[in-house]
């Protein structure tokens, strides 16, 4: 009698750990797909035995360094963004297969909410992390540098109407004009496609030559 009470609360409390384990693993998975996923995106499924080669923590750096790439307005730190994200991105396109990556990601998200509560991923960051694809970071790093040098030329625009010498003002017009070359450079620097950017980037610079056949 007192054998078949022991398997019988064996049992139960197998049957129960059970449940618990179900519960926690489907309240994960509904909290990586609240965090990660966007409206009309799909966490890819991680069914391959990969060694992971990133942490969260590197996961965490690649979302605060293409924050970095699509919002400043210096070239040299847009650079050196670009720069590290190739590096790790290969190691990242390669972990995106280990059946941990998605809580790798969370984890990711969840640090980067608490450090940065005021700024929210948008889909572009939120899908060249969950789903890494080569291509589409480079299409993005195109569309940034362009972006970049248009905010540094208004922002140089408005230091410029607080200069009361003109030799000042011709250097703030000259140094405008090489950080435009140094920008339509970058695209044969990383290998990046010109979607009509670097015409965009001259554009720009045009405004600022002393003489029009220049």
């Amino acid at each position: 009698m007192i054998l078949l009470l022991m398997l019988f609360l064996v049992s139960l409390l197998v049957f129960l750990l059970v449940i618990l384990v179900k519960r926690i693993t489907n309240k994960t998975e509904k909290n990586i797909n609240k965090l990660v996923v966007s409206d009309n995106y799909q966490t890819p499924k991680r069914t391959e035995i990969v060694n992971s080669k990133v942490s969260y923590g590197i996961l965490l750096q690649f979302l605060e360094s293409l924050a970095i790439v699509e919002e400043t307005t210096n070239l040299d730190t847009l650079m050196a963004r670009i720069e590290f994200i190739n590096k790790i991105y290969p190691d990242v396109i390669v972990s995106s297969k280990s059946m941990r990556f998605n809580l790798d990601i969370q984890k990711a998200v969840d640090e980067y909410k608490t450090r940065y509560y005021d700024k929210i991923l948008n889909d572009i960051q939120i899908n060249l992390l969950a789903d890494p694809n080569e291509v589409q970071l480079k299409k993005h790093f195109a569309d940034c540098i362009c972006n970049c040098y248009y905010r540094y030329v208004e922002r140089q625009k408005l230091e410029i109407q607080k200069l009361l010498r003109e030799s000042a003002i011709e250097k703030r017009k000259d140094d405008i004009i090489k950080k435009g070359y140094a920008a339509k450079y970058m695209f044969k620097t990383y290998d990046l496609q010109d979607e009509g950017h670097q015409e965009t980037i001259e554009d720009i610079r045009k405004q600022f030559y002393k003489y029009q056949n220049k």
